[in-house]
């Protein structure tokens, strides 16, 4: 390595770096200047930069319908790809009408989906989810509450937060409470102020489908509800055949409650039945027990 011996390190790495073999005229000084980033480089840098749009998506996820008006809400299912998607409502809520259920989404367009009440809507507070696929494979799922008070909602527009939210999470409370007065025979205030806190829970004790007929599935809804104040994720444990169930979570916001389908399909006629159906959330467990007898005609 050439150079003055008293020079800095920073003076000596210059100089090694410009060094030319023996022969070769030294170069005129110039300020360092930092050569031009690789093309490849800033292309990269570029793409990476770029945020990256999910393949479809749905939009709003929490629709609210109220029963005596006779609202109708709107989502709309959005294909960020190139080519031609399908898609399907699964609807088995007979209180419900899905318009249209199935159908195409043009390339980097959308389709909306209107979600309406039938004449058989009930007259309490009510929630529950769609499933929503996509070409056959992705799923997503769309929170709809029937509120039967629309007295807190006439000014709320759809969208905001407050559209997901049932007015009358009074009555999801009272169900909570008077389930579990029906669970224990302590009558203190303590067990009173622990109930209040009761979250995760199944509305039944056990559901009956009855007698199916052989190879012919029947659906029932099972309603899973929180009492608690804080919003939940509840995990479904696997049904063995031949109950089924097609949805494997779900989110309970505080004071609510949703249906989901369970499928009895028996394969053995005049045999009885029975299955539990297991739902676990952060900090609680819930059962409920599932019966059903298959028969021939």
């Amino acid at each position: 390595m050439s150079g003055d011996p008293m020079a800095t390190p920073y003076e000596i790495i210059v100089d090694a770096h410009v060094k030319k073999p023996s022969g070769v005229a030294p170069p005129i000084d110039h300020p360092l200047v930092p050569p031009p980033p690789h093309p490849r480089t800033s292309s990269v840098i570029a793409d990476d930069s770029h945020p990256k749009q999910h393949v479809f998506d749905v939009q709003p996820t929490h629709v609210q319908l109220i029963r005596r008006r006779r609202t109708t809400a709107s989502i709309d299912i959005f294909n960020y790809v190139a080519k031609t998607s399908t898609f399907s409502v699964s609807c088995p809520f007979k209180h419900l009408r899905v318009t249209p259920n199935q159908g195409v989404i043009p390339p980097n367009g959308k389709c909306t989906v209107d979600i309406s009440l039938t004449s058989q809507v009930q007259a309490v507070a009510w929630c529950g989810l769609l499933a929503v696929v996509v070409n056959g494979a992705v799923t997503r799922e769309i929170s709809v509450v029937v509120d039967d008070n629309d007295d807190k909602m006439a000014a709320t527009p759809m969208g905001s937060r407050q559209d997901a939210l049932p007015s009358s999470s009074s009555s999801i409370q009272e169900m909570a409470m008077s389930y579990l007065a029906e669970s224990t025979t302590s009558t203190t205030t303590t067990s009173r102020s622990k109930s209040r806190k009761k979250g995760l829970f199944f509305q039944a004790k056990s559901i009956e489908f009855g007698a199916v007929r052989v190879q012919t599935g029947q659906s029932q809804p099972v309603r899973i509800c929180n009492g608690g104040k804080e919003s939940i994720t509840v995990f479904l444990q696997r049904l063995a055949s031949p109950f089924s169930c097609s949805y494997a979570s779900v989110s309970l916001r505080p004071r609510s409650y949703v249906e989901v389908p369970v499928t009895f399909t028996p394969s053995l006629p005049g045999q009885e039945v029975s299955a539990t159906m297991v739902a676990y959330s952060a900090a609680d467990k819930a059962t409920v027990v599932l019966q059903g007898r298959g028969v021939i005609e």
